[in-house]
């Protein structure tokens, strides 16, 4: 399962988003949000408009 080291790598570089297509092999937690692109993109377009 490849899902280990990269949550691992993730978790030791303090990121606080995973985006993959492959979300049922990962559970959201320790400050890590686990979304799809598609997800990613509506938040950061929201966070992005919010700003204005």
């Amino acid at each position: 399962m490849l899902a280990a080291p990269i949550l691992a790598a993730a978790l030791a570089t303090d990121c606080r988003w995973l985006v993959t297509f492959n979300i049922r092999d990962y559970r959201p937690g320790d400050g890590i949000a686990v979304v799809t692109p598609g997800d990613f993109m509506k938040q950061l377009r929201e966070h992005l408009l919010s700003l204005a």
